[in-house]
């Protein structure tokens, strides 16, 4: 069995479940798995009725974007779609794109999507040649998330379909699943 090297972490995931414990540590514990099965974090409540299990990609750093680019490969997707209670993806702006105090800092955005509602949105995607889905974020003037990566044709049918807005740092949606 292979075992994943603890000492060697992807920084979003650790970020993210510093943020989400952070926020839930009086209803939940947190847990890695060693081995890689798709699912990167198991939040379990305290009363060990309810378990949520995220899968978490990160961008790179974008120094004069609003921006960020995730993949997802198209196999693994279909595989853990049924396992994984959210996706959430990890965008690192630069300060002096958002105003922070010390423009050499960046800020941390979560877009934190279910997967049954990321699923729906991937049907109206195509993959790359690769097998792969490309989501590219892009932080508007107005304040919304959108999804740009697909022609514009596609995002004007669809374009409930490529608006995050909602999903941008919905922690709620988290906790509304814990307590259901």
């Amino acid at each position: 069995m292979a075992i994943k090297n603890f000492w060697a972490f992807n920084p979003g995931e650790t970020i993210f479940a510093e943020k989400l414990y952070q926020k839930y540590k009086n209803h939940i514990d947190l847990y890695f798995p060693i081995k890689d099965s798709g699912i990167d974090l198991l939040a379990v409540s305290k009363d060990k009725r309810h378990i949520l299990s995220f899968q978490i990609k990160e961008s790179r750093y974008y120094e004069d974007e609003d921006c960020a680019w995730h993949q997802e490969n198209i196999k693994n997707f279909t595989k853990n779609k049924d396992k994984v209670d959210f996706y959430v993806f990890v965008i690192y702006l630069p300060g002096h794109l958002v105003n922070a105090k010390r423009k050499s800092k960046f800020e941390i955005k979560f877009v934190i999507v279910p997967t049954k509602e990321l699923w729906r949105r991937i049907q109206r995607k195509k993959p790359n040649k690769n097998g792969t889905y490309n989501f590219y974020f892009r932080f508007r003037d107005d304040g919304t998330l959108q999804e740009v990566r697909e022609k514009k044709s596609v995002i004007q049918d669809n374009s409930l379909n490529f608006d995050y807005t909602k999903y941008l740092n919905a922690w709620s949606l988290i906790h509304e699943a814990y307590e259901a």
